[in-house]
């Protein structure tokens, strides 16, 4: 089955906040123009169980994003160990309203 376009484009994204998460870099890194610390506040939206709603915050730190960069990040066996929902976090472009993110990786 194939993943929808925008769920693509999401996947990176929940890997770049694990991959931060797991590297334990300082909040002012940044990984395809989103800082750490603005990834990381994306965590709620992205984890089960019960995710919550993507907060104003979050959407804000996503905004920059470089999409594709991310895309790199797609695979990254942290991801699942990290709790993150993929399916979750491949909706956070949408459910933020992003406009001009790419629909695939």
């Amino acid at each position: 089955m194939k993943a929808p376009a925008v769920a693509k484009v999401a996947l990176p994204i929940l890997a770049v906040v694990v991959a931060i998460l797991a590297t334990g870099c300082a909040a002012q890194t940044t990984i395809c123009n989103v800082t750490m610390a603005g990834l990381e506040t994306c965590l709620p939206a992205v984890r089960d169980p019960n995710p919550q709603p993507p907060t104003a915050v979050c959407c804000t730190a996503l905004k920059p994003a470089n999409f594709p960069c991310f895309c790199q990040y797609k695979n990254n066996p942290i991801v699942k160990a990290m709790g993150i929902d993929i399916n979750l976090a491949m909706k956070l472009p949408a459910e933020c309203n992003i406009k001009g993110a790419p629909n695939h990786c």
